[in-house]
C-alpha cells in the first residue's frame, strides 16, 4: 500500500513549505519510502498543487528515495498540495512491467480535482463498465485512476464532495454483489483492500479513510499506529493530512469509517469529520 499527504493553507505559501514535509522532516514521505526494506516504495511518487487556480503535476515512475533530487527543479507557490509515493496494487494480476508508468503514477487529475488513493480498488474493471462517458479518461492500468473518475461521476450525480464520497462507496458495494461470484472464482473475496483517498480542488482538501480494521499491519515509521489509520493536524493557518505522521508534532486520528474537510474560509481553514 502507498503513502501520500496533503495539505492546505489559508493563503499561498511557496512551495518550499509544503515540500518539507515531501523530504525534509524527520517521517518525511522519503524516509517512508525506503525506512522498511520490505515494505519499499519504489513504484513511482508524484506531486500535484494550484498555482492561480490551475492543476499542476509533476510524476515519475521511479523509486521517490533514488529520484527526489528532481524536487529541486520545481518552484512556485500554492495553497493546496498532495504528494504520493508508490507501491503499487495489481488487482487484475498483470506482468508488472506494465503497471510502472508515468500514466499509471499518482496523484491523478482531471475536472479542477487532484486525487491520490492507498489502497487496493479489487474489482476496477466492473466499476469502470459503470462510468459511462468518463470511462475514456481513463489512461493507464491503475485501478486507483478508475476510482478517481467513479468518485468525480459521482459527485457529478451529487453536487457535494461529501455525499459523493459516500455515495462511491454504496456504488463499489452495489457492484460486488453483481459481480462476486465471478471474481471469487479468480479468489478475490473482497471488493476493495483500503480505500483511503484524498481529493483536492483549489481551495479544499477532502480525505476518506476505509481500510480492513482486521488487519494487524502497522504504520512504516509509527509502529503503534494501525497501518491504515490517517492523521492530521491543523494549525492556525495550516493544515496537512498524511498516511500516517509526518513528524513529532501533535495529529489527530482519521480512523477508518470517517470523512475529513479542510476547506479555506476568510483568512482561516474550516476542519470537519464525520462518520462515512
Amino acid at each position: 500500500m502507498c503513502r501520500m499527504f496533503a495539505s492546505i493553507s489559508s493563503k499561498d505559501a511557496s512551495l518550499e513549505k509544503f515540500l518539507h514535509f515531501a523530504a525534509r522532516s524527520n517521517r518525511s514521505l522519503l524516509k517512508q519510502s525506503n525506512f522498511d526494506p520490505s515494505r519499499l516504495q519504489k513504484d513511482g511518487w508524484g506531486i500535484g498543487y494550484f498555482e492561480k487556480g490551475k492543476a499542476n503535476i509533476f510524476k515519475s515512475p521511479n523509486p521517490f528515495f533514488r529520484d527526489f533530487n528532481k524536487l529541486e527543479n520545481i518552484s512556485g507557490s500554492t495553497s493546496v498540495f498532495l504528494a504520493h509515493i508508490r507501491d503499487a496494487s495489481n488487482p487484475r494480476g498483470l506482468p508488472a512491467k506494465k503497471l510502472i508508468s508515468v500514466e499509471n503514477t499518482q496523484p491523478f487529475c482531471g475536472l479542477g480535482f487532484i486525487f491520490c488513493h492507498n489502497g487496493t480498488l479489487c474489482i476496477p474493471d466492473a466499476v469502470a463498465e459503470n462510468l459511462g462517458p468518463l470511462k475514456k479518461n481513463i489512461k493507464g492500468l491503475n485501478d486507483s485512476e478508475v476510482l478517481f473518475w467513479q468518485i468525480l461521476k459521482s459527485l457529478s450525480a451529487y453536487g457535494d464532495i461529501v455525499t459523493a464520497l459516500r455515495m462511491a462507496v454504496d456504488e463499489i458495494n452495489t457492484v460486488w454483489i453483481s459481480v462476486k461470484e465471478n471474481y471469487s472464482r479468480k479468489g478475490i473475496m473482497v471488493p476493495y483492500k483500503g480505500l483511503n483517498v484524498i481529493l483536492a480542488q483549489k481551495d479544499a482538501l477532502y480525505a476518506l479513510c476505509l481500510y480492513p480494521e482486521n488487519s494487524n499491519k502497522k504504520a512504516i515509521m509509527t509502529p503503534e499506529r494501525p497501518f491504515g489509520m490517517m492523521a492530521f493536524r491543523k494549525e492556525k493557518d495550516f493544515f496537512v493530512l498524511s498516511s500516517e505522521p509526518l513528524d513529532e508534532g501533535r495529529y489527530e486520528d482519521l480512523p477508518s469509517g470517517f470523512i475529513l474537510a479542510a476547506e479555506k474560509n476568510g483568512g482561516g481553514i474550516t476542519v470537519r469529520k464525520e462518520k462515512l
